[in-house]
C-alpha cells in the first residue's frame, strides 16, 4: 500500500471485458491485457478529456489511444498520418473549449477534430524560434495553445495553429522544462525537471515570475515533472523522486505530500478531472495509471502491458 496513505478504501470488484476481476486492500486493480490494449508498447501519455475520455499517447507503436474510462471501454488508436507526417514519440495531450485534440510530437503540435485524424493541421513554431523538443502542452480559456519545449529550455504560446501572435520566455529560466498547465486566472505553471521547482508566471512577459521547490515541510522537490492547478487554486505537483505534493499557493501553506516511489515507483503523469479526482502515470516499476480522490486516499488502478505512461491533462472546460 501508499507508505503515507492512512484511510481505508472500498474494496469494490471490477469485472472485465476479458472476464478477469481483481481486488487489491487498497486499490481496485483493472486488468487492461485485451485484444485491443496489448497494442500499447511504450505509453507517454495520459489524458482526460472534458467529455471525460483518456487519452494515451504511445511512444512504442507511436500512437494516440483513446478510451472512454478506467476500465479501457471503447479503446482506439490513431497514428497522425492524416497529413502524412506520423507521430514520433508522442507526448503532451490538450483539447480545447471545441474538443479538437492536440498532441505533442517531437517538434511539432498536431491538432484534429476526432480520432480519424479529421482537419487535421500541424504547426513547428517557425513565426519565431522552430520548435525543438515540445514535451507538455496547455490550453487557456481563451484556447491559446501553452508549449514546453526541453530542449530549446523555453515555453511558448500562440493563439491558433498558424502561429498568430506567438511569444515564448527563456532568458535562462528554465533548464528541461516539462509539464505546462494554465489555471482558471491565466497564472502560468511550469514543472522544471532539472532545477527541481514549479514556476508560476503571471503572464507571458517573463516578469513576476515565482518560484518554489516544496522544501516547506522539509522534503523538498525531487525531478518535478508535471503541474496542475484545480479550480480552488490548489497546485499538485508529480515528482519522479518522491512522489505527490499539494499545497495552497507559492509559499507551500498547507502542503500535504504522499511519497509512493518506494511501492509504486516514480510519478510523471499527472492531471485532475471536474470531480476533483487526481490521476496519475508512473512507468519505472509498475508501468501503470493510478486514480485516487485525494493524496491520503486510495482509488482506481488501470494496468495492462504499459511502458513509460508520463504525460496526464484533465480539461478544464
Amino acid at each position: 500500500m501508499f507508505p503515507a496513505l492512512r484511510k481505508a478504501t472500498m474494496m469494490t470488484l471490477i469485472t472485465l471485458g476479458c472476464g478477469q476481476c481483481v481486488a487489491h486492500p487498497f486499490f481496485n486493480f483493472l486488468d487492461g491485457n485485451d485484444s485491443e490494449s496489448s497494442l500499447l508498447e511504450a505509453i507517454l501519455l495520459i489524458a482526460l478529456t472534458s467529455r471525460q475520455y483518456i487519452y494515451v499517447a504511445d511512444s512504442g507503436t507511436n500512437l494516440l489511444y483513446r478510451m472512454d474510462d478506467m476500465e479501457g471501454t471503447n479503446l482506439m488508436s490513431y497514428d497522425g498520418s492524416a497529413l502524412g507526417t506520423a507521430f514520433s514519440n508522442p507526448s503532451g495531450v490538450a483539447t480545447d473549449s471545441q474538443g479538437r485534440i492536440y498532441v505533442a510530437s517531437n517538434a511539432r503540435v498536431y491538432r484534429f477534430d476526432d480520432m480519424l485524424g479529421s482537419n487535421q493541421v500541424e504547426y513547428d513554431g517557425n513565426v519565431g524560434t522552430t520548435f525543438a523538443q515540445i514535451k507538455g502542452l496547455s490550453i487557456d480559456n481563451q484556447d491559446r495553445i501553452y508549449a514546453t519545449d526541453n530542449t530549446n529550455d523555453r515555453i511558448y504560446r500562440f493563439d491558433d495553429m498558424q502561429g498568430t501572435n506567438q511569444i515564448e520566455i527563456a532568458s535562462g529560466f528554465f533548464s528541461n522544462p516539462q509539464g505546462i498547465t494554465v489555471d482558471i486566472s491565466g497564472k502560468i505553471y511550469v514543472a522544471d525537471t532539472a532545477l527541481g521547482n514549479i514556476q508560476q508566471f503571471p503572464d507571458m512577459s517573463g516578469t513576476g515570475r515565482v518560484t518554489y521547490d516544496g522544501i516547506i515541510l522539509g522534503n523538498p522537490f525531487q525531478n518535478p515533472f508535471n503541474v496542475a492547478v484545480d479550480s480552488q487554486s490548489n497546485i499538485y505537483v508529480a515528482c519522479i523522486g518522491n512522489g505527490l505534493f499539494q499545497f495552497s499557493d507559492m509559499t507551500g501553506s498547507n502542503q500535504v505530500e504522499n511519497n509512493i516511489v518506494t511501492t509504486y515507483g516514480n510519478p510523471r503523469g499527472l492531471a485532475l478531472d471536474s470531480a476533483g479526482r487526481i490521476y496519475f502515470s508512473e512507468f519505472t516499476n509498475n508501468d501503470r495509471i493510478y486514480r485516487m480522490d485525494s493524496l491520503d486516499e486510495a482509488g482506481l488502478v488501470f494496468y495492462g502491458p504499459f511502458t513509460q505512461p508520463i504525460y496526464t491533462f484533465v480539461s478544464s472546460n
